[in-house]
């Protein structure tokens, strides 16, 4: 397996080459996280009942959809690592007032919630990154411009929008919007060990 760090380059010491032509050079690093393990996670998603209406009106302030009307995207995410693990999630496609949450298994605790209100056109991307030092929420537009959504005042920040699966039981990660969900969703956990 590889296993992965960020670091900060500290210095590079000049030298000549050996007898046969290799190069070696002192180098001196910083480490900026523990080594981590990008895991994909692959998302399933749990559709509508067959008795389920749908209703052809345009979003917008005025006009809601119930949480449960569009279906919801759901993974566990098995408890793995040394430190809490950093989800990537995007979402590619149409949808209003998304809602990514993180819940434990067995104990049913809700270890964070993003809320984020308003829509996204269909070539438009939500991005959720929870890492500790270069976490993020932003929307990219299909020209590639991006705008981060904290800043917007569109992320609710009364529950913690930046959480982390936890190490000590398996977690359920759901991506739920208003009306349907007919975007691609992928996800990616970053799983911290100590050591490799």
């Amino acid at each position: 397996k590889e296993f992965y760090r960020r670091v900060s380059l500290n210095f590079i010491e000049k030298s000549v080459r050996g007898s046969w032509g290799q190069l070696s050079c002192a180098v001196s690093m910083a480490c900026l996280t523990p080594w981590y393990l990008p895991t994909p996670l692959a998302l399933n998603f749990e559709g509508d009942e067959d008795r389920a209406m749908r209703y052809e009106f345009a979003y917008d302030d005025k006009l809601v959809y119930g949480e449960s009307g569009g279906g919801v995207y759901s993974v566990e995410i098995p408890a793995r690592g040394h430190v809490p693990a950093a989800l990537r999630v995007r979402y590619t496609g149409a949808a209003a007032d998304l809602e990514i949450s993180l819940t434990g298994v067995e104990s049913g605790t809700e270890y964070g919630k993003c809320a984020i209100s308003g829509s996204i056109g269909a070539g438009e991307t939500l991005e959720l990154f929870t890492a500790k030092r270069s976490g993020y929420i932003k929307s990219i537009a299909a020209d590639g411009t991006e705008t981060d959504l904290l800043d917007a005042g569109r992320v609710d920040i009364s529950t913690e929008p930046f959480f982390r699966a936890p190490v000590h039981e398996a977690s359920i990660l759901k991506l739920t919007g208003a009306g349907t969900l007919t975007g691609k969703v992928s996800a990616q956990a970053y799983f911290y060990y100590r050591s490799v």
